[in-house]
């Protein structure tokens, strides 16, 4: 870890290009690689969305990356999960290849510097990725983690 992943551009599900990782900089930044077909992956964008809802307002941004599908099966899945954060477009698989991927799901944890801090290969729960996301905030003062 203490890695900086290369610059990438991806497509949002609006046809948007998003500058990865820079579009994020100063937040902390899970970027998860998913696809509709992973078992795993409906649960981990669920557990995505309570971090993003929890933890938004201070930083956090989670983003998805669907590897190799369509736009259209991309946000009908998004719509049937209530996802509101960033969905992203890999068609090609070239951030998978740039940011070596090996399997899906894999989930790379950004601190506000653009540095990883973590990378999980396959599944994780919500508490587990809470533990992390509360580990990279900064404290606010008076209160505990």
């Amino acid at each position: 870890m203490g890695d900086i992943l290369p610059k990438t551009t991806l497509n949002d599900l609006k046809g948007a290009s998003v500058a990865m990782p820079d579009e994020y900089k100063g937040k902390v930044v899970l970027i998860h690689f998913f696809a509709t077909w992973c078992t795993y992956c409906p649960k981990e964008v669920a557990a995505l969305e309570s971090i993003y809802r929890k933890y938004g307002d201070r930083g956090v941004v989670p983003c998805s990356v669907d590897v190799g599908e369509s736009r259209e099966k991309v946000a009908s899945f998004g719509d049937r999960q209530g996802i509101s954060y960033p969905l992203l477009l890999d068609p090609t698989s070239a951030a998978v290849k740039e940011y070596g991927v090996t399997g899906i799901p894999t989930t790379y944890v950004l601190d506000a510097s653009g540095v990883v801090r973590f990378r999980i290969i396959g599944e994780i729960t919500e508490e587990g990725l809470e533990r992390i996301v509360r580990v990279l905030l900064p404290n606010p003062k008076g209160s505990r983690r």
